[in-house]
């Protein structure tokens, strides 16, 4: 008997503890099934998407190949504006704008690069959009904007770049003086150029062109 009512008393004590604390108990495991089930959902859908959007940028990739530049574009907006949030909006937007540029609609070009600046999450894509952009606005004979473009902050693997970017823009205004300012900040950049020895020799052709005295004005070691 006193084994019965031990058992018992075990029961009304579980039955009373589920009565205060299931509905808690419960949810808390509903939360956890729904939190795994959308978990893996999130990711089947994620992967859908990158999937879907890789088969379409395989697409303007043949479009590229063959100059299909109404082909290019189509793909191009259709990942901007259905995947934008994937990588392959971003590259889309790039292969989009260099075909434009090779057709000599700059304006075009321009608003693909701006997309990426837009949108674009990774930095380093970010600062090769504004590097390009730049680069157009310099065709599009807007040098000012050219220019206020790269002085952005970028990651110290894009700093020599621009830098030596600015200085080609300057040497062609004609300002000497800045370009070999600007061609030894690349030089001293925490991530050299790519190519120093050229970046050395625009800067020696630059400081020809100076005045008697105004080398010592860009040369740190003076």
């Amino acid at each position: 008997m006193a084994d019965y009512a031990t058992e018992e008393e075990q029961l009304e004590a579980l039955k009373r503890w589920w009565r205060e604390n299931g509905r808690a108990v419960l949810l808390g495991a509903t939360l956890g099934v729904l939190a795994l089930a959308g978990w893996r959902g999130w990711e089947y859908y994620t992967e859908q998407r990158a999937l879907a959007a890789s088969a379409i940028y395989d697409q303007l990739l043949q479009g590229l190949d063959e100059r299909d530049h109404a082909a290019v574009s189509g793909h191009a907006e259709t990942l901007r504006s259905e995947y934008g949030d994937t990588t392959y909006a971003a590259l889309a937007a790039f292969a989009a704008a260099g075909l434009a540029v090779e057709q000599g609609e700059l304006e075009a070009a321009a608003g693909s690069l701006r997309w990426v600046l837009d949108h674009a999450d990774d930095p380093n894509m970010t600062a090769l959009a504004r590097l390009r952009l730049a680069r157009v606005r310099e065709a599009a004979g807007e040098v000012e904007a050219a220019l206020a473009l790269l002085e952005a902050e970028v990651p110290a693997a894009y700093a020599a770049l621009y830098a030596e970017t600015r200085g080609d823009m300057l040497h062609e205004q004609g300002d000497a003086a800045g370009a070999a300012a600007a061609y030894q900040r690349a030089l001293d950049a925490e991530v050299g150029p790519a190519s120093p020895g050229l970046v050395e020799y625009k800067l020696n052709q630059v400081r020809g062109a100076l005045p008697a005295g105004a080398t010592d004005a860009t040369d740190p070691d003076s």
